[in-house]
């Protein structure tokens, strides 16, 4: 990139209730960059 300006990270909230599918979701979208944060629960 030009002036080396870094795209800003961008943060998924991943909602999945099966949590091999959740695992799975967030190796993927982790490896291309993506954060992932999975939402808090009380």
């Amino acid at each position: 990139m030009a002036g080396g300006n870094a795209p800003a990270p961008v943060t998924i909230l991943l909602v999945e209730d099966d949590e091999v599918i959740r695992r799975s979701l967030t190796m993927a979208l982790e490896r291309y960059g993506y954060r992932v944060t999975p939402p808090v629960t009380a």
